[in-house]
């Protein structure tokens, strides 16, 4: 179905959890290093990547607003986390800031391999979408917030980490909201 396991070893696999979208992200800073991706590597990824991607897609949107969600805080290691206050699951927006990245890298992939301009042009719009999705979803005022699934309830006074992750877009984000996120972050530092 594309998932990975949360945990691998020896004995057993995990399947109860999960873990972030991270891969994009990942493959992102390894492209940027030169020579460590490889057109050989590339293709050993692409097709898992794209299973992986897939699967948050159609498996974790219960509610169907085109937002992913985490079931449990294990997914990500953040068991914890304020975000998961009034209950779960949890529209938690550094998810969908992961799988923008990864739609965004697997377009890239893509190009790199020669597929169709279609399949190019379908992930890069899924991205985008993800982003729209994100900024309308989980951006109150100068700020993103986790809600949960379904209602849309958001804890009060979470000030999770969670909700600071979406700055890894960047200029992607609009200029406003990019600069209260950090000075937000150095308030509290």
């Amino acid at each position: 179905e594309g998932c990975l396991p949360d945990v691998t070893n020896d004995n057993f696999l995990l399947w109860a959890f999960n873990k972030p979208p991270i891969q994009g992200w990942v493959l992102r800073q390894f492209a940027e290093i030169p020579g460590m991706l490889t057109t050989e590597r590339v293709k050993e990824c692409y097709e898992p990547l794209c299973r992986w991607t897939e699967w948050w897609f159609r498996c974790r949107d219960y509610d169907g607003d085109g937002v992913v969600q985490c079931n449990h805080g294990n997914d990500g290691g953040w068991d914890n986390a304020t975000v998961f206050d009034l209950g779960l699951p949890v529209e938690s927006p550094d998810l969908t800031a992961f799988l923008v990245i990864q739609c965004e890298m697997l377009a890239e992939m893509a190009r790199w391999l020669g597929l169709p301009t279609s399949t190019v042009e379908t992930w890069a719009q899924r991205g985008a979408q993800s982003l729209e999705r994100l900024l309308l979803h989980s951006r109150r005022g100068d700020q993103f917030v986790a809600p949960r699934s379904g209602d849309h309830a958001v804890p009060e006074g979470s000030d999770s980490l969670l909700n600071y992750i979406p700055i890894i877009l960047g200029m992607r984000l609009p200029e406003d909201l990019r600069t209260a996120i950090v000075l937000r972050e150095l308030e509290g530092l």
